[in-house]
């Protein structure tokens, strides 16, 4: 029963939040009717200007930078949050410089930043995440909070604010204060877990950074699987090529999971010493393993490989069968393209599609004759496929085969484009 008036008591609280009442028509239902925007910022206007309470405009300013993102630009919203910014009640004033640095507004950074000093640590909380909107500019007071303030939360925001800034170049003073202060905070308890880690993915790191990166590392030995695989994650995403022999050796590891991303990391660090580990994965019975590791090989551009991608031509997986094909005719080993050729011929249509793609590397001269036949395939896909072969190739001696198509095709867009091939093909 309890859980029912639970139930029954956020519903109320989401329609009164989302603009809606129980005889009438939602806010994004009106929102929706209308592709003016001009016209939907007056309807954001008048659903803020009918609440009464700042606690009420507090909670429609969150939910609707949720709720109404896609349909309205976030800089409707921006005049909103800047009016409770001045609010009395500190819990509406966090909220708000939440929103504006959500919204990626810059230009209350400043007045954001005359708050530092705020007693009430939730204020401090949002101005210290607001820090990195201004890059450089507020390091020095960002610093101050990351090292100095008695509040976890935040030293937690100007963690977060300070790993944005290290993802940005910056002059080599300020960076090297701001790493250090991040690698110092990861000797504390509350940032030893895998939400800290993730923070720390895309900061921007070398192989000069060593103590940083030891320090990091170090999560590499946790017994928490989560916080292993966060600190893989991070440590592909960070640039140090020194790195990928650290998470190399995951590669092997028991546990798909980490297994996965240590191919990623290695994919990301671009280690070409990788590569036979990476053949070897891509024999995996995990088919997400044998995706990365196909794109790692992709990547590595080393066609000494291609007996190991002809293998996946009969592999299980319709994606793997297409892409491999694919690989084939772009890298011309032409040993495997007949084998490649057949997956043109796969039960499936996802596998059709993809093989349809190395159709001119495949068939060379015969290729406008191959792409025609596949103008008949059930796919969709397929037959757009081969239709932009014909079109990339300038193959106007199959314009009957596409004028046929034209004739059949149910879908519009690919109707019109076979029908500027066969009005191309008539002035060539």
């Amino acid at each position: 029963m309890r859980t029912h008036v639970i139930a029954i008591g956020l519903l109320v609280l989401c329609g009164k939040l989302m603009g809606a009442d129980v005889e009438g028509e939602g806010l994004r239902e009106k929102l929706l009717a209308t592709r003016d925007m001009e016209e939907r910022a007056k309807m954001v206007a008048g659903a803020f200007a009918a609440l009464k309470t700042a606690k009420e405009k507090k909670d429609f300013l969150t939910v609707s930078l949720g709720a109404y993102g896609p349909i309205v630009p976030n800089e409707v919203f921006a005049p909103y949050a800047a009016e409770l910014m001045k609010d009395g009640d500190a819990e509406v004033r966090a909220a708000a410089i939440t929103a504006l640095v959500n919204i990626q507004d810059k230009s209350h950074v400043d007045e954001i930043a005359g708050m530092a000093d705020d007693p009430v640590a939730g204020i401090r909380a949002a101005v210290a995440y607001s820090f990195w909107m201004g890059g450089e500019k507020h390091a020095g007071r960002l610093l101050e909070y990351l090292e100095k303030d008695s509040s976890v939360d935040v030293r937690k925001s100007a963690f977060r604010s300070a790993c944005l800034i290290l993802r940005t170049t910056l002059p080599g003073e300020v960076r090297t204060k701001l790493l250090a202060a991040v690698t110092a905070r990861l000797d504390e308890k509350d940032f030893q877990n895998a939400q800290a880690l993730d923070m720390l993915s895309g900061v921007k790191a070398t192989d000069e950074d060593k103590a940083f990166l030891q320090k990091v590392e170090g999560f590499l030995d946790s017994p928490d699987s989560q916080l292993r695989a966060a600190c893989i994650d991070a440590l592909g995403s960070m640039g140090a090529k020194s790195e990928a022999g650290t998470v190399e050796k995951f590669l092997k590891d028991p546990d798909i999971n980490l297994q996965l991303r240590a191919v990623r990391a290695v994919n990301r660090l671009e280690d070409k010493k990788a590569v036979p580990q990476l053949v070897e994965l891509m024999g995996s019975p995990n088919v997400m393993i044998r995706q990365e590791a196909l794109a790692g090989v992709v990547q590595s551009g080393d066609h000494s490989t291609a007996w190991a991608v002809a293998i996946l031509l009969a592999d299980d997986n319709a994606e793997m069968r297409g892409k491999a094909a694919r690989l084939i005719g772009a890298w011309k080993a032409r040993d495997y393209f007949t084998q490649a050729q057949f997956v043109l011929l796969d039960r499936d249509p996802t596998a059709r599609w993809l093989a349809a793609m190395a159709i001119p590397d495949l068939y060379g001269q015969e290729a406008p004759a191959e792409a025609a036949k596949m103008l008949k395939d059930e796919d969709a896909r397929v037959r757009g496929q081969a239709l932009d072969v014909l079109i990339r190739l300038h193959a106007y001696g199959q314009r009957k085969a596409v004028e046929e198509m034209a004739a059949r095709e149910t879908n519009e867009t690919m109707k019109i484009d076979a029908l500027k091939f066969v009005a191309d093909a008539v002035m060539a």
